[in-house]
């Protein structure tokens, strides 16, 4: 056995790997074409800063201030990117920062604040992947707060400052849009919009609808509802129980079934007409759906 020592080994190799998986699929390319042009002074492209961001997370690191005290002295002579200071990528990523759109409900006073910042990017990327071309397109969509004390912070309905950012995923995979809202802004407000604005830009990289979409109860919603009925295929929405339990006894069949944590639940399904006062404020008939509803014994 012969061993080699080598002042010029890493800790932090394998991350090699990871980049040249990127290189190989253009991912690099991508970032230079699609971020905003910088100075031909620039020491450190948009690849560089991009590639370096990636390392703290893929390396264990969980704070920008890792690059400096911790990576980049293994980063020296890595043969995919120069690593920049903590200070260098925090400033350029500042620059990618766009102005946060305002709008209030129909009927509210509180300001409610989102920015959708490089969606169109995002877009690039799912589609130089080849994710677009999968046989069925799946689109999950979720809020979820996330605890903050910045100082563009608001207080969220759980009395704790925060976001509460929109997200929709891809076939369970894929982040397909990520949209920040303000701690204030709940689920249910302008969802309708924001998903104007996914299937809008979704319908460019699409030759097709999606097949599937499925959310939670916030919605539950009119416009929600006219809005998947003309962009997707099928749509699975979740259901408030003070919404709909004036049908729980309208259900006669039960079939019980075990879930997926190996308790014993009942299963039971109708036919509902919901919405029945907005159709008619719309001049339109009221559609019906197949509700599902599921009851387990209590002690």
């Amino acid at each position: 056995m012969k061993i080699q020592k080598s002042s010029e080994l890493s800790a932090f190799g394998g991350i090699n790997f990871v980049f040249e998986f990127l290189e190989a699929n253009q991912i690099g390319n991508l970032i230079e074409s699609n971020l905003p042009r910088l100075s031909k002074q620039s020491r450190y492209n948009w690849k560089d800063l991009m590639y370096s961001l990636m390392s703290i997370y893929m390396c264990g690191g969980d704070c920008i201030e890792d690059l400096g005290s911790h990576l980049k002295p293994h980063f020296i002579k890595n043969p995919f990117l120069k690593m920049p200071s903590p200070d260098t990528v925090l400033r350029r990523l500042g620059q990618l920062s766009q102005p946060n759109k305002v709008c209030q409900t129909e009927r509210g006073v509180v300001e409610h604040v989102y920015n959708d910042n490089l969606y169109q990017f995002n877009l690039q990327l799912l589609k130089l992947l080849g994710v677009f071309n999968s046989k069925e397109i799946t689109v999950d969509y979720d809020n979820t707060i996330i605890p903050s004390e910045k100082s563009d912070c608001s207080m969220t309905y759980k009395r704790f400052k925060g976001y509460q950012p929109g997200v929709a995923t891809i076939n369970e995979k894929h982040i397909l849009y990520l949209e920040n809202r303000g701690g204030n802004s709940d689920a249910k407000s302008f969802q309708h919009h924001t998903l104007e604005r996914i299937f809008q830009d979704l319908e460019t990289e699409l030759s097709k609808k999606p097949d599937h979409f499925r959310a939670d109860a916030a919605s539950y919603q009119y416009k929600v509802i006219k809005l998947l009925e003309q962009k997707v295929k099928y749509f699975y929405i979740g259901c408030r129980n003070s919404y709909i339990e004036k049908h729980f006894t309208d259900i006669k069949s039960w079939e019980s079934i075990i879930d997926t944590t190996g308790q014993t639940i009942e299963v039971g399904e109708i036919t509902i007409e919901p919405f029945v006062r907005q159709s008619k404020k719309d001049n339109t008939l009221p559609q019906q759906y197949r509700l599902i509803v599921k009851r387990k014994p209590n002690n």
